[in-house]
């Protein structure tokens, strides 16, 4: 339900036994904006590298199942991108449903700043720039530069490594 329809969704299915593969494929045939791979089971990261490697686009925004995004958001990170040529990533708050309902927002300190480098790490370090790769766009380029696609596949913190790592690649 995004606001922006310019866009296309490549939905990796990670070795899932549930049926999630026919679901796809009825995604797929009702909607050419939404495309699918399967692969082994490997875990978030390679799953996540397996998409990257699929696209040849030029921005990525990794939205996992438990994941949920503003109508606008899409637009909004494509815009802040396209305006800011010296920008590899563009980052939101994020909020989250708590088990009783109440929702709580996070807010990403540094979201309307451009940093490089040490400040990103630091940022991401200090939790002033939330970890969470739902809350950013990159440039695919940008990712493609930092070594993404041989990051090891970890299974715990995976978001927090990725990123920690894309602030050490930052020039």
């Amino acid at each position: 339900r995004q606001n922006y329809r310019d866009f296309e969704w490549l939905i990796v299915d990670d070795g899932s036994t549930d049926g999630t593969v026919e679901i796809l494929r009825e995604f797929s045939q009702k909607d050419k904006r939404f495309h699918f791979v399967s692969k082994e089971n490997g875990g978030i990261v390679s799953a996540r590298q397996k998409g990257v490697e699929q696209l040849d686009c030029d921005y990525l925004m990794f939205v996992d199942g438990d994941d949920w995004i503003n109508p606008d958001m899409v637009e909004c990170f494509v815009n802040a991108l396209d305006e800011n040529d010296e920008a590899d990533i563009v980052v939101s708050d994020v909020s989250f449903e708590r088990v009783d309902g109440e929702v709580c927002v996070f807010k990403n300190e540094n979201y309307n700043h451009l940093l490089k480098g040490d400040e990103y790490l630091r940022g991401i370090l200090s939790e002033t720039v939330l970890h969470y790769m739902v809350s950013k766009l990159y440039r695919r380029s940008f990712l493609m530069d930092a070594g993404y696609l041989s990051y090891p596949a970890i299974t715990m913190a995976e978001d927090l490594y990725s990123n920690g790592r894309f602030a050490l690649e930052y020039p």
